[in-house]
């Protein structure tokens, strides 16, 4: 009884958190196209349509890694693919970054590859979803969508240019998944820094 209680609970702060942010998304998005001309809406909407290929470089699949090694307390999956990868995507990222600066006069795209950037290096969410901390994950959610619909509302009170905006939420998104990657890392700070004696190889295993 206890538990059926406790997991109707849950259903139901899951429920209101998703509530909240939708209607929170959807007004941002009333509130931005009442505001920007047709042309500046649709660059705004161009950048978030374009994040998702950038975001392919994430390698949604080390979510299922992560989780699986959290839940098994076997780390060895976890740091070769933290110690290989990450060091690739920083180059990968610095490079790209410079192309953009130096050869690319497109700050639109280089708006969405910072967005995608950051977001490759954090991992919170199978971090949380291991650990069965399932509000977390939502609330992280209901606090991007809020801040957005508050950069919505403060967009129209001052009346900023679209690179205004689209300055202020660049440095937002990057600096909300920064905090998450930095918390990503720290979580495994002792796999990453541990000697290769110390974690066992991958074993071969059905999934």
């Amino acid at each position: 009884m206890l538990k059926k209680l406790l997991l109707d609970k849950e259903n139901t702060l899951f429920f209101i958190f998703n509530i909240l942010a939708t209607i929170s998304g959807f007004i941002s998005g009333v509130i931005l196209s009442r505001y920007f001309s047709l042309e500046d809406f649709g660059q705004y909407k161009f950048i978030l349509s374009i994040i998702p290929y950038f975001g392919i470089l994430r390698l949604p699949g080390f979510d299922l890694v992560i989780q699986k090694d959290i839940i098994q307390q076997k780390y060895s999956l976890t740091k070769l693919l933290i110690i290989k990868y990450y060091k690739f995507l920083i180059l990968f990222g610095v490079l790209i970054n410079l192309f953009f600066i130096f050869y690319l006069n497109k700050p639109q795209i280089h708006y969405a590859f910072l967005i995608a950037f950051f977001t490759w290096f954090d991992r919170s969410t199978p971090i949380f979803f291991a650990n069965q901390l399932f509000r977390t994950v939502r609330f992280m959610i209901l606090i991007e969508a809020v801040l957005l619909l508050s950069l919505s509302l403060y967009t129209q009170y001052q009346c900023l240019s679209l690179n205004q905006f689209l300055l202020i939420y660049c440095s937002f998104v990057c600096f909300f998944s920064l905090s998450k990657a930095l918390y990503s890392i720290y979580r495994f700070r002792d796999v990453i820094f541990s000697s290769n004696d110390d974690f066992e190889k991958p074993e071969k295993e059905a999934w």
